[in-house]
């Protein structure tokens, strides 16, 4: 029996909880997350670099 292991390649700073996670489709190097702060950034996963962070605000 073989086993996969499976290993970071890259690592990214979050400074809060993640929340959620989704990989784009269609530019297969970008990853969205968002956390439990209210905030949402897109990552470039080829560099570990942002590309951009949104502050969603919420209303109760």
């Amino acid at each position: 029996n073989s086993v996969e292991l499976h290993y970071p390649t890259k690592e990214v700073a979050c400074t809060a909880k993640l929340s959620c996670i989704s990989w784009n489709p269609y530019l297969r190097n970008y990853l969205a997350s968002s956390d439990y702060d209210g905030f949402v950034t897109i990552w470039d996963m080829a560099t570990a670099q942002k590309v951009r962070t949104f502050q969603v605000k919420f209303f109760f």
